[in-house]
């Protein structure tokens, strides 16, 4: 009896180990269980090296895309449901209704009333500036604006062409080019022309928004590239932009190019990516 008790023990144990290691043998710990060391892993589409859902990598090494319900700060202007805390008065208006496109980008079709800018006073000689509706007069008043003189003012149909490089490799690259009054750019937030950016990187996901970074008026054209292989640093993006008539052409110093957010094909962040312009 003592045998057959020892016999069946020995059974009972070799089963459960069994068991064991077959629960083992499935359990993979996820599809993506390396997601947020740093290193792009069989599988995964991107890994910053963090779990966050609010950047260009989700928390899934999945690249955060347009209408994936996450918002990709600094990125995207908006998501779907998600309007960043942002309202038509927060952008400008009066009021109404502010929407999000299918862009990412807000929808100002709702929003209504405008705010004009409030001109500044232009001060006169002797330090002091004139009460608001006076016009200056007088040996110290501020002289009339002069036009531009023949052959300095752009004409209909004159273009400034900006060339954008960055001085290090990258695989994701977001870019926000401040341009003066002296120039436009089609269309505005989710109309924004991309056509007239040109040059940027293949192989990844290309946003290009132009809005304002205050107020109502665009001034400032964001290129965003998400991408899971290294670039070279060099020439990221060339924008072709609409001289306004009668306006004096710009200088490069007129421009303001900022690297707003930058990492590298596996996903790791760059903190010191920098950002020049030329003209043509």
């Amino acid at each position: 009896m003592g045998h057959r008790s020892r016999a069946v023990t020995g059974v009972l144990m070799l089963v459960v180990a069994m068991l064991i290691v077959g629960c083992g043998s499935s359990d993979d710990g996820g599809a993506f269980k390396d997601c947020g060391n740093g290193v792009l892993d069989a599988g995964e589409e991107c890994d910053d090296g963090n779990l966050s859902d609010n950047d260009a990598c989700l928390g899934t090494c999945k690249l955060n895309v347009c209408g994936d319900f996450f918002l990709n700060v600094g990125v995207e202007q908006c998501e779907q449901g998600i309007l960043n805390d942002q309202t038509c008065t927060s952008l400008g208006f009066a009021s109404g209704t502010l929407a999000c496109s299918s862009h990412c980008t807000f929808d100002t079709s709702g929003c209504t009333g405008a705010i004009a800018p409030t001109p500044t006073p232009t001060p006169v000689e002797g330090g002091e500036t004139p009460s608001a509706g006076a016009t200056p007069s007088g040996p110290g008043a501020s002289p009339t604006a002069a036009a531009t003189p023949s052959g300095a003012a752009c004409k209909a149909g004159d273009q400034i062409v900006v060339t954008e490089s960055v001085d290090k490799s990258y695989g994701g690259l977001r870019v926000e080019l401040k341009y003066p009054a002296s120039v436009t750019f089609p269309g505005s937030g989710a109309s924004t022309d991309a056509t007239r950016v040109t040059g940027t990187p293949s192989g990844g996901f290309v946003q290009v928004v132009d809005a304002p970074t205050s107020g109502s008026f665009d001034d400032t054209l964001t290129i965003a590239f998400a991408g899971t292989t290294e670039h070279p640093a060099g020439t990221f993006a060339v924008v072709t932009f609409d001289c306004v008539e009668g306006a004096a052409p710009p200088a490069a110093g007129d421009f303001i190019c900022t690297v707003a957010s930058a990492s590298t094909g596996g996903g790791v962040p760059i903190t010191d990516e920098g950002c020049a312009i030329t003209l043509q």
